[in-house]
């Protein structure tokens, strides 16, 4: 969280399955880090549902280390 409200946010990560692998609420900030265990399209969602008065700002970076094709594709 870089601003808004009281800095805290709610998020979920899911798999190309739609299998929740990480998820947690109200956080202020933190490093989350997984391996995935399959290709395909993982989701990144952020919601702000406990706090509709208040806008929020967020700034988040993806780090994929020793990628080979075809496994990562570019939109």
């Amino acid at each position: 969280m870089q601003a808004g409200g009281s800095f805290d946010i709610d998020y979920t990560v899911k798999d190309p399955q739609h299998k929740i692998i990480l998820d947690g609420e109200k956080e202020r900030q933190g490093d989350f880090v997984f391996t995935a265990q399959q290709s395909g399209e993982y989701s990144f969602c952020f919601s702000n549902d406990m706090s509709t008065f208040a806008e929020k700002v967020v700034d988040f970076e993806i780090t994929v280390p020793n990628i080979t094709p075809p496994f990562f594709k570019t939109t």
